[in-house]
């Protein structure tokens, strides 16, 4: 069963908010509970302080903050957050992976394949993709990046699409420390994701919503 959560936006600092979705993100699988919440005390010391340097006239005001928040070391966040890097770079992966299950259980027309691709399946996508990021083995993409990421697919495809969308519409990238900071980006997330987990399930994929890492806005 995955996790279910209600998010507040008018009663958490939005670090709070962005905090737990990466950590989800990052850490989603059954056994990760331990690493997720370890994992969840240094992105919040993070997202802090990079907001203090990137807004300063915030960092120089006062805050409501609990402060354990800050009182992470130095080596610990840097640890976990190598980590965030690794997973949200593995989950961006999958999640375009997705994009084409998710349009055809939509539209119910399958979407034109890359040339190369006989049918629309893991493996063809994974063998298609692999080279180009530096995975020379399709079994081990789907192994490292594919299968740890099926709790929070739906996530991984909301981001990946909103990504594009942001390239597209404003032609530059979207940084996880800016966009997971910024509540219309939260919330856009988000309720792509629970459109998507419908979707999942009648897709190829047959992924059931109770299995999902599931999010909703109070």
């Amino acid at each position: 069963m995955g996790n279910n959560y209600e998010v507040d936006f008018g009663g958490s600092q939005p670090f709070e908010i962005s905090a737990l979705i990466l950590a989800n993100l990052a850490r989603p699988g059954e056994a990760e509970a331990k690493a997720r919440v370890e994992l969840y005390g240094s992105l919040l010391s993070w997202l802090i302080r990079d907001r203090c340097s990137r807004d300063p006239e915030w960092g120089n005001s006062p805050q409501l903050i609990i402060p354990v928040y800050m009182c992470r070391s130095e080596r610990l966040i840097e640890r976990d957050m190598r980590t965030v890097w690794r997973c949200m770079r593995d989950r961006l992966i999958a999640g375009h992976m997705a994009v084409a299950f998710l349009k055809e259980a939509e539209t119910g027309i399958a979407p034109k394949l890359p040339n190369g691709m006989k049918r629309l399946s893991i493996n063809e996508i994974a063998t298609s993709v692999a080279s180009d990021i530096g995975i020379m083995d399709a079994g081990n993409l789907e192994t490292r990046v594919w299968r740890p990421s099926l709790p929070v697919l739906h996530l991984c495809a909301a981001w990946a699409v909103c990504v594009q969308e942001y390239k597209r519409e404003r032609g530059l990238d979207l940084m996880i420390n800016i966009s997971f900071m910024d509540e219309q980006f939260l919330r856009l997330l988000l309720q792509r994701a629970e459109l998507y987990e419908p979707l999942l399930e009648r897709s190829r994929l047959k992924i059931k919503p109770e299995k999902l890492t599931r999010f909703r806005i109070a």
